[in-house]
């Protein structure tokens, strides 16, 4: 799978809350880093700060408004995040997310406000 494709995958399987689907894309040297949320390493990591961050929500959904393959391998989003909080509050926020996809793997995710 090519990384556009690879990385519009992770933000579709995402707007599903599908965790063990992209589990399956990382590795125990795969990095993330978010504004807000801190920096983890390696696929246990990052995939109980995904459970607890999706955990949160009754609902939520990340609208991409613009994708590109800025380099080879490292895909720009630009989005806006939508949700409901299990506490009825609505958010709503924007962003530009860079994933960095390498021999088929997610190894880099970086998510900023805007």
């Amino acid at each position: 799978m090519n990384p556009l494709a690879l990385a519009r995958l992770y933000f579709d399987l995402s707007n599903r809350s599908d965790l063990a689907a992209i589990r399956k894309f990382m590795t125990d040297g795969t990095t993330f880093s978010a504004e807000g949320r801190g920096i983890f390493l390696g696929v246990d990591s990052i995939m109980d700060m995904q459970a607890a961050f999706h955990g949160q929500f009754e609902a939520l959904h990340w609208d991409v408004s613009d994708v590109e393959e800025v380099k080879p391998g490292i895909v720009r989003f630009e989005f806006v995040f939508s949700a409901r909080a299990k506490s009825g509050e609505e958010v709503r926020r924007s962003g530009i997310e860079h994933v960095v996809v390498h021999d088929g793997k997610l190894r880099h995710i970086e998510v900023r406000d805007r």
